[in-house]
């Protein structure tokens, strides 16, 4: 059962592009983070318009917690 609730691929058409969206948001706040440089604007235009709303939400969500997160020291050889 574990694994069914992990398995992306079982999951409807709708709760895929939903986590889609959730993990673009996510990607956005963590470049914007470490400061990358982010054409929201661009990565609006793929997201589904029913689905620019919840973007928005996520995306506010994960700057607020990248706010109490530090930051991950770079890795030197």
């Amino acid at each position: 059962m574990t694994q069914t609730l992990h398995n992306l691929a079982l999951k409807t058409i709708d709760e895929q592009r939903t986590l889609q969206v959730d993990m673009a948001a996510s990607s956005v706040a963590y470049e914007e983070k470490y400061g990358q440089l982010v054409n929201i604007n661009e990565i609006k235009k793929n997201i589904p318009t029913d689905l620019l709303e919840y973007f928005d939400i996520k995306l506010e969500h994960y700057r607020n917690l990248s706010k109490k997160l530090g930051k991950l020291d770079s890795i030197e050889d």
